[in-house]
């Protein structure tokens, strides 16, 4: 499936009347938490404020039309817990 993370970037998040958020697309078996998100953002050294992280299925387009139209895919790998 893929998954559609929107941010706003710490400067705007700041700024109540801005609504600019940005997007990436992430491709993963399962819809991540929040917290999982946060890490793989902070990871790609993104610049985002975390109280503005909101994730969502995205259902308009599968992974091969949204390259074609130039959209990054990045593989998500949600860890595996043991029970």
């Amino acid at each position: 499936m893929i998954i559609e993370v929107t941010y706003q970037a710490k400067k705007n998040a700041t700024k109540k009347h801005l609504q600019y958020r940005r997007t990436e697309f992430f491709e993963s078996s399962t819809l991540p938490d929040t917290p999982t998100m946060i890490k793989q953002l902070s990871d790609m050294r993104k610049d985002f404020a975390e109280d503005t992280v909101l994730i969502s299925e995205h259902q308009r387009d599968d992974a091969y039309t949204l390259k074609s139209k130039g959209f990054r895919i990045t593989q998500l790998q949600i860890p595996i817990l043991p029970t």
